[in-house]
């Protein structure tokens, strides 16, 4: 875990109460704890602001929603990592630390439960770093 925190550029501090707090060490900014009531908050907000989008004929694109809603949206490009396929880079503003960009839905696979056969040839299989694994895969 501290090997890739550290390639994503966080390292992991003492606090007095010798409990870990992650920190971006790019930006030397304390990462917050993460907030499940805040995060769905958020999405309410941001799928309220859709539904009425669908609802209305004021033709806001999702560009716009969620520039209003989180101040940037994502656009998916050709990664800059060789031979990586896609990647999804976020424009219009910035993220800060601990903040959900995005989802990724799929079936959930729990560590233990049979993947193997629907991983065959499957581009959108994702594992998370607790060993469940998502597939994204729209069939």
């Amino acid at each position: 875990m501290k090997l890739m925190l550290k390639r994503l550029g966080v390292q992991t501090v003492k606090t007095s109460s010798q409990t870990l707090l992650p920190v971006d060490i790019y930006n030397n900014v304390k990462i917050p704890e993460f907030d499940p009531i805040h995060a769905q908050q958020a999405l309410a907000r941001f799928f309220s602001a859709l539904k009425r989008s669908q609802e209305s004929s004021d033709g806001a694109t999702l560009q716009q929603i969620m520039k209003t809603q989180f101040g940037f949206w994502l656009e998916m490009h050709p990664s800059l990592i060789p031979n990586a396929g896609n990647g999804v880079y976020l424009r219009g503003g910035h993220a800060d630390p601990g903040v959900i960009v995005a989802m990724y839905p799929g079936t959930l696979y729990r560590p233990g439960e049979a993947i193997f056969f629907n991983s065959l040839h499957n581009r959108y299989i994702l594992k998370c770093n607790d060993g469940v694994y998502v597939d994204g895969k729209s069939n």
